[in-house]
């Protein structure tokens, strides 16, 4: 199931001159959701395979990275309370039922994804990922081997999993490049499941315009 979702692609800082690819916005698309749980995906669209991420996150005066849920985030092992060795990718996750994020489809050990300083306990203190909700003003998760930088039209970035009919969203800034190692972009995106009774209404509006067209 693929959910296009609200993404909007405003140009909150550029500084790459003379683009020719432009980020396109996001996507989430349910993935699991046996058990009683629903894991989603998270991706960053752009319209060329050229086109490289760097990290995603907020930034000072332009936005905040933030994520809200109506219900705990879960992985394989429990609630996801706090930092655990299996929930990030750049510590070895196993669950494929797992809550993380990532640049990139690359989730073996060790994993190039890498995060500021703070951010989801990866100083060893703080705990931001963490219940319902994180948010980050200055920082997030970045690509740290820039030798191998993440391309391509769809960009993995996160998996989230709640329990089945959990609402949640997500939005921040997408830091990228047409592929010249001059300067970034940050674009903003904003991505959320709906609620129950949204996707409903949504099949009956798909359900209705399909009829329309055989009539």
């Amino acid at each position: 199931m693929k959910v296009k979702a609200l993404a909007m692609a405003g140009a909150a800082m550029f500084i790459a001159a003379g683009a020719t690819a432009d980020f396109t916005g996001a996507h989430i698309e349910l993935v699991d959701d046996a058990d009683g749980m629903d894991t989603w995906r998270v991706f960053i669209d752009f319209d060329s395979p050229t086109d490289v991420l760097l990290a995603v996150g907020g930034i000072p005066d332009l936005a905040d990275l933030v994520f809200t849920s109506d219900t705990d985030l879960i992985n394989d092992g429990g609630p996801f309370s706090g930092l655990k060795t299996e929930d990030f990718p750049a510590t070895g996750f196993t669950g494929a039922r797992d809550s993380w994020v990532s640049i990139g489809d690359n989730l073996g050990f060790p994993n190039p994804t890498d995060y500021s300083p703070g951010f989801a306990g990866s100083d060893g203190v703080t705990n931001i990922i963490k219940g319902t909700s994180f948010s980050e003003g200055n920082g997030g998760w970045f690509n740290n081997a820039p030798g191998s930088p993440v391309s391509g039209e769809s960009i993995l970035v996160a998996q989230f999993t709640t329990a089945s009919g959990g609402v949640w969203s997500l939005s921040g800034l997408a830091n990228w490049q047409t592929g010249a190692p001059e300067g970034f972009t940050s674009s903003f995106f904003e991505v959320a499941v709906p609620a129950p009774g949204a996707l409903a209404l949504l099949g009956l509006a798909g359900l209705a315009g399909a009829r329309r067209r055989r009539a």
